[in-house]
Order: structure tokens, then C-alpha cells, then sequence
């Protein structure tokens, strides 16, 4: 998730979850829309691993982050992506 410094500035200090467990990113996506915040799916930000992408889909890409490391090393993944 990438935010502007105005977004921020909106967001900042009155958003609040509702449980711990809230997944953030759906959380503050519905919160920034809820303020009139434009939100924009940009396919480069993956949810899973590397591995659990096709190559192919990776290779056609341009791979900003993976949200999991599991059973992964989190720096060879980013040197690598």
C-alpha cells in the first residue's frame, strides 16, 4: 500500500480498527473512501509468495511486494524481485 502525504494527513490519528485481527490494507482502503480518498489497484503488490504466483505472471510484471514470507527468506526475495 503506498500513500500520499495528503492521505495521510486524513487518515492520521482517526482511524481505528475495529478488532485487532483487521486486515489493515481492506481496512484503510474502505476508511480513505469513506473521506472521498481515490483508491487505485496496482497488480505489482501481491498478497502471497513468490512461489505461489505463476513465473509467467510474474515475468510480465512489475513487482513492487510480496505481503508473505512464509517458509521463505524475505531478503532473497527481495534481492531476486
Amino acid at each position: 500500500m503506498v500513500l500520499s502525504r495528503p492521505a495521510v494527513q486524513l487518515i492520521a490519528g482517526r482511524c481505528r480498527c475495529p478488532v485487532p485481527d483487521t486486515p489493515d490494507d481492506m481496512w484503510l482502503g474502505a476508511y480513505g473512501e469513506s473521506l472521498g480518498i481515490s483508491i487505485v489497484h496496482f497488480p505489482g503488490f501481491h498478497q502471497a509468495r513468490p512461489d505461489d504466483y505463476p513465473p509467467e505472471l510474474l515475468q510480465t510484471q512489475f513487482v513492487v511486494s510480496f505481503h508473505k514470507h512464509w517458509m521463505i527468506d524475505p531478503l532473497q526475495v527481495y534481492e531476486k524481485w
